[in-house]
């Protein structure tokens, strides 16, 4: 008796119709599979060395600072940085290594952390594996590889990098340009270290330099 009205309450149990629109529903999970691939390449580009060409410029000779003192500057910076110069004709060479960053690696795991949540919401509506909505679903598991783009970048993020410069006065000794080339990173690091403004630009102090410039 006890069986035959468990089998009747069941089937007496409305079954789940979603409500939304099967149009709108495919057309999301089409651009989510779309964009998806976008994770892979955010691990990817972390580890790839891609130089890139900048042009700084700073004080001349007519402003009171040779040229000289502007390459001594540089040299001490990149030779402080564990970069060994290398001089050559026109332009001055500056190998070292490129290290590695734990807030890089954690900043990794964490977008494949939220990457891989939205992948296993995504399968529990397509392909449930429990039929009971309230239970636990095991594509949740798939968070659990995220720590793998934090170590694939640890294990590739540190490989050897060259800084390109080449300086030139200006017509009038007014100003020094400094031609670069190199990563982004070493750039960005470069140019905030040193002070250097890039050409056509306006450089806008760091909240740093704003707060020492109060106190003094």
């Amino acid at each position: 008796a006890l069986a035959d009205a468990a089998v009747a309450a069941s089937k007496e149990t409305p079954s789940f119709t979603p409500s939304y629109s099967a149009n709108s529903y495919y057309a999301s999970l089409g651009l989510y599979v779309l964009s998806f691939p976008g994770l892979w390449s955010l691990v990817k580009r972390s580890v790839d060395y891609k130089p890139i060409k900048k042009v700084y410029t700073t004080e001349g000779p007519a402003k009171g600072k040779e040229v000289r003192q502007t390459a001594a500057e540089i040299t001490a910076y990149f030779k402080a940085m564990n970069f060994a110069p290398e001089p050559s004709s026109d332009t001055i060479t500056f190998r070292g290594t490129m290290g590695r960053s734990v807030g890089q690696a954690m900043y990794l795991t964490f977008c494949t952390f939220l990457g891989l949540a939205s992948l296993a919401i995504v399968l529990t509506v397509t392909a449930p594996l429990v039929d009971d909505p309230s239970k636990f679903q095991n594509w949740y598991y798939l968070t659990l590889a995220s720590p793998y783009a934090g170590i694939y970048y640890w294990q590739r993020a540190s490989k050897d990098v060259t800084v390109q410069l080449k300086i030139e006065e200006s017509e009038d000794g007014s100003d020094v340009d400094i031609s670069a080339l190199g990563t982004k990173e070493e750039l960005e690091r470069f140019c905030e270290t040193m002070g250097f403004g890039e050409k056509g630009k306006i450089r806008v102090p760091g909240l740093v330099e704003t707060f020492g410039a109060l106190k003094e």
